[in-house]
């Protein structure tokens, strides 16, 4: 069940829960100490003190893909300087760790062409967030 949620793993193919995890939540919403949060409104909070998701892998892209083992990852994720960098091979083998230097609007080289073709997964833990990318080698 690594795609449950609940599974405490750091994974982006979590993706469901369980019958009875749901059953728990919904428990836990429907009490009268909790069950104004199914209504309450963002009015109700104090200025300023609304939460902003920003989804961060929208502001990193790989190029080319498919690629030769050359690649360049352009990253610009605001306010991230450094990012730890795993890169796994299709069977879940870190084949590439390194931290990163992340220029603002700028390109970081990966060179992973000494690597056999397949699909890896470019995975950058950063102050604001986790970012998980594919990437495809051909030669």
């Amino acid at each position: 069940m690594h795609m449950n949620y609940m599974d405490y793993t750091d994974d982006a193919c979590m993706v469901m829960f369980t019958a009875g995890q749901k059953a728990a939540m919904l428990a836990a919403l429907n009490t009268s100490s909790r069950s104004g949060l199914k209504t309450a409104a963002a009015t109700k909070c104090a200025a300023g003190t609304g939460v902003t998701e920003l989804n961060i892998s929208d502001y990193v892209s790989i190029f080319p893909n498919p690629s030769t083992g050359f690649f360049s990852m352009n990253m610009n994720i605001p306010g991230v300087s450094t990012a730890d960098m795993v890169i796994y091979n299709a069977i879940g083998e870190a084949v590439l760790e390194k931290k990163i230097s992340v220029p603002n609007g700028g390109n970081v080289d990966v060179d992973l062409s000494n690597s056999p073709e397949g699909m890896y997964v470019v995975k950058m833990k950063t102050a604001v967030g986790t970012v998980t990318k594919k990437v495809v080698v051909s030669k």
